[in-house]
């Protein structure tokens, strides 16, 4: 670790004797502990825990290369460092309040476990932002975690922010993950965001069991990696408040978590490609939230959209859908209407299957492409399919011989004029008709060979 000299310290009028270094901060101390983002080029800590003793013991002041501040637990908004090499975990007994901000300097995985908790509250370095810098290792807190002031993770070494327990962060929040990238993980945990979060750079958001809550919404201003659920606990909850806004590529992998827009608006700006292993994961809209595809949608294998009656699902490019079942419902069953829309083209393949359910009311108005057979499918009265005169023939079918697109037990309405390629309606042919499925055709239709 390089550190200033005490001549150039004393020149610039930052030392401190060592009598006041745990009461009195009358100037400012400053480490030189490398570069670990592009906004973090030196370390803020005034203080660093290297684990001297042995006993891993956060409280422990032999543990520290100056001792802890007189006022401990209270940091005052003191920041501090961790160097610790390997793996290690940190024993917290006490209420630690007023962390002014931490830095990861082993690069390694350090974890904070309790019973105690940690409280930030940046007060005298930098404000209002305070820093939870996680280099190119993993900062884990495996116990109560709050932040009073704004705070800002920087993970953008693919270094990892971790929670165990529950996190409250009460003012804005900012993630820096630029340069190679990093992570946001829940790991079982609770964690609520109650202001605003915008992030910078390429995000891994992990939601592996437990929840992770934006109340005021969320702004990625690059590309994100969502995973929802998984091995930890096999499910997990990503909750979007106020208006959220993802404005790069998205990939999603979904192992049976939710993602939920709660009142507000959920957008994608940019493509989305959406990859759901096991059957039940889905995304949702509670209290009216929206959900808003604006760059084009791209799922893999079952997909599962529920709607309150308020809420509304909306492609407003191109979708694709290959194989799997893909699940339209309404939470309020089928006493209630749910409008879910297709403004552009949408492609099944693959044997894919929509299901229409619980009232939910599926619009499309582009074209409805399908290769291989794949179908339309609903419980009866439940849910129906609704192809909207868009002013142009929509067309509707395969180009490819022996192919059928199946409507079983659901109503299809169209509304404009249909081009139905493949020779007709009836079994066998381009569109067959089960189990007392009802198609109204409100134009001409037309069929022709390709």
């Amino acid at each position: 670790m390089k550190t200033l000299s005490r001549e150039a310290l004393v020149s610039s009028g930052c030392v401190r004797s060592q009598a006041d270094r745990h009461g009195r901060r009358t100037c400012l101390l400053v480490a030189v502990l490398g570069t670990v983002a592009a906004s973090s080029s030196f370390s803020l800590a005034q203080d660093v825990f290297d684990n001297t003793v042995g006993t891993a013991d956060f409280g422990d002041a032999g543990n520290w290369q100056t001792g802890l501040p007189e006022t401990y637990p209270d940091f005052n908004g003191d920041w501090f460092g961790v160097d610790v090499g390997a793996i290690l975990n940190i024993d917290v007994f006490d209420q630690v309040t007023n962390i002014g901000g931490l830095q990861n300097l082993s690069n390694s995985e350090v974890r904070f476990r309790g019973p105690g908790s940690f409280s930030f509250n940046n007060t005298n370095i930098g404000a209002p932002y305070g820093q939870i810098i996680a280099g190119t290792g993993t900062v884990t807190f495996d116990l109560d975690v709050t932040a009073v002031s704004p705070m800002e993770l920087v993970v953008g070494g693919r270094g990892t922010v971790a929670f165990r327990q529950g996190a409250t962060f009460s003012d804005v929040v900012a993630i820096d993950a630029t340069g190679v990238g990093g992570e946001l993980l829940t790991q079982g945990g609770t964690v609520v965001f109650n202001e605003m979060v915008t992030v910078d750079g390429n995000l891994d958001l992990t939601v592996n069991g437990g929840s992770t809550t934006f109340l005021r919404g969320a702004t990625f201003n690059n590309n994100a990696n969502l995973f929802v659920g998984g091995a930890i606990a096999g499910s997990g909850v990503m909750n979007f408040g106020g208006d959220s806004d993802f404005a790069g590529l998205v990939t999603i992998t979904n192992q049976g978590g939710t993602i939920n827009s709660d009142g507000g608006s959920l957008s994608f700006s940019g493509q989305v490609n959406s990859n759901f292993d096991t059957a039940g994961a889905m995304f949702t809209g509670t209290n009216g939230g929206t959900i808003n595809f604006d760059g084009g949608f791209s799922g893999t294998g079952d997909q599962s959209f529920t709607m309150d009656s308020s809420a509304a699902l909306i492609f407003n490019d191109q979708a694709s859908f290959d194989g799997g079942s893909i699940v339209f419902a309404g939470s309020g069953g089928a006493a209630e209407g749910y409008n879910m829309l297709f403004n552009d083209d949408v492609t099944l393949q693959g044997g894919a299957a929509f299901n229409a359910i619980d009232g939910a009311n599926v619009i499309f108005n582009g074209d409805f492409n399908y290769n291989g057979d794949v179908s339309l499918n609903g419980n009866g009265t439940a849910g129906q399919y609704i192809f909207n005169d868009n002013g142009t023939a929509l067309v509707l079918g395969s180009r490819d011989d022996g192919q059928v697109l199946t409507i079983d037990n659901t109503r299809v309405d169209f509304l404009g004029t249909v081009n139905a390629f493949g020779g007709g309606i009836g079994s066998g042919t381009a569109i067959n008709l089960e189990n007392g499925s009802h198609v109204s055709f409100a134009r001409d239709v037309t069929s022709s060979d390709a």
